[in-house]
């Protein structure tokens, strides 16, 4: 064995004459094909104006002192040019494009992908191995992610990012490479935090709606939606106290609402217990009063009876508000006992003639009007022929510099003549969540104190 296997580097024979030959050129060797550095690929005849260490790999169609050097390395020595073949798997650094490349004998030079190239790697492990699914790995006690600070900032944030909003972004602990806990976006917007017992089964411990940004813990017990109406006729208007039955035996105008610019009030249409219209024996519902129950419930036939109370707008002009060219002016409002800084008033309203509108209450800070669970940009006029539309008022006012009664609780303003019937309202602090499928119907507190 006069040379070594994989670069043919010259080996010293024994009792090797002129051993210094063959040791020197051995050296050359190793300097032209440790960690090579390649000016050009596939050059067919020797570059001109070059110095050493300048190398090149060999076209397929070599010319002058390239002829006969097909697809090897030439290499410029002070004695002139040398050439080497490449082993299976040689890596080589190109400079034109600042790229590594690898030779297989199968297919000569290849640019070596995003594997590993200059700026990009296509899997790293820390002190444990990556594979086709964690192509970053790393096993130590704790890791470190810092501002780099001066001109570069103060800031440091590491973002999870998908492509599909039903796709996954999140965060998993394990134990013994088990999951135990998730937190992050899966299959929708909302951002849950889930946990799982050692079976493997996975509970959702928190979700967080990102339009509201309103919690909720669907495994804990908690109070949630102790509602409770603080109207004492319930929004029946039957009469106060609130019945104690489910029937209701007359109207009773109510008397925490006053009519303005000379509006009237008079009963309205009355939803029945046990109707005709689901197969009962009372009477047939009217399809205003059909079409309210079965917006908001999925069990029409049976519930509380109750009625509208029916709103018919004067010609008086005072506390007019301007929406889309129309004047509207005030029908009705609540009156003004002592009131909570945070509290909810809901209501129905159908409007049968004419036009109302519904005042956003832009005025108060931190307040907001939902029509039909939606939340409302600002004032919504309501035309005659508009199916119920269900409307949350959501008072936030400041503790401190509140008045401690509601002049903007509760107001329908509307062009004259306009009639107009309101059901099932309630009023309670605090806040809910306000439903996409609706309030029902909220019973008074007073019957159960």
């Amino acid at each position: 064995m006069d040379e070594t296997h994989r670069h043919a580097f010259p080996l010293l024979a024994a009792a090797q004459a002129q051993g210094h030959l063959i040791h020197n050129e051995a050296l050359v060797a190793i300097d032209a094909l440790l960690h090579p550095v390649i000016a050009a690929f596939g050059v067919n005849e020797p570059p001109e104006g070059v110095s050493p260490p300048h190398a090149v790999t060999v076209g397929g169609a070599p010319t002058g002192l390239f002829e006969g050097q097909a697809g090897r390395i030439a290499s410029l020595t002070d004695a002139g040019w040398r050439f080497y073949d490449a082993p299976d798997g040689m890596l080589a650094y190109s400079v034109p494009d600042g790229t590594f490349m690898r030779f297989a004998l199968a297919g000569g030079w290849e640019v070596l992908t995003a594997e590993f190239s200059g700026e990009t790697l296509d899997r790293l492990g820390i002190s444990t191995s990556p594979d086709a699914t964690n192509r970053l790995s790393v096993k130590s006690p704790a890791v470190l992610l810092a501002a780099p600070g001066g001109v570069e900032g103060d800031d440091c944030r590491l973002v999870i990012n998908r492509d599909d909003p039903a796709a996954t972004a999140s965060m998993i602990f394990q134990s013994d490479y088990q999951g135990r806990a998730e937190a992050g976006l899966a299959g929708d917007d909302r951002f849950r935090i889930k946990v799982a017992d050692s079976g493997g089964t996975w509970r959702e411990a928190l979700s967080i709606d990102p339009d509201t940004a309103r919690v909720s813990l669907p495994n804990t017990d908690q109070p949630s939606q102790m509602l409770f109406n603080l109207l004492e006729d319930a929004g029946r208007f039957g009469g106060t106290p609130e019945p104690l039955d489910v029937l209701l035996s007359a109207y009773t105008q109510p008397s925490y609402v006053a009519a303005y610019n000379g509006s009237t009030f008079t009963q309205g249409e009355k939803y029945y217990h046990n109707s005709t219209t689901y197969g009962g024996s009372a009477a047939a519902l009217s399809a205003n009063i059909q079409a309210l129950v079965e917006k908001v419930r999925d069990v029409p036939r049976f519930g509380p009876e109750f009625y509208t109370l029916k709103v018919t707008a004067g010609s008086g002009t005072l506390a007019s508000i301007t929406e889309g060219g129309t004047s509207y002016a005030l029908a009705i409002h609540h009156r003004k006992p002592a009131f909570w800084p945070k509290s909810m008033f809901c209501f129905n309203v159908k409007v049968t003639s004419g036009s109302a509108l519904i005042a956003a209450g832009s005025a108060v800070p931190d307040s907001q009007t939902y029509v039909d669970g939606a939340l409302a940009g600002g004032n919504v006029a309501i035309d005659a022929g508009t199916e119920w539309k269900q409307v949350v008022r959501r008072y936030d006012y400041d503790r401190r510099s509140f008045y401690y009664y509601a002049p903007a609780l509760f107001a329908i303003y509307a062009t004259p003549g306009t009639v107009f019937h309101i059901a099932m309202p309630f009023l309670f602090p605090g806040h809910v969540p306000v439903p996409e499928d609706y309030f029902v119907f909220v019973p008074s507190l007073t019957n159960w104190r």
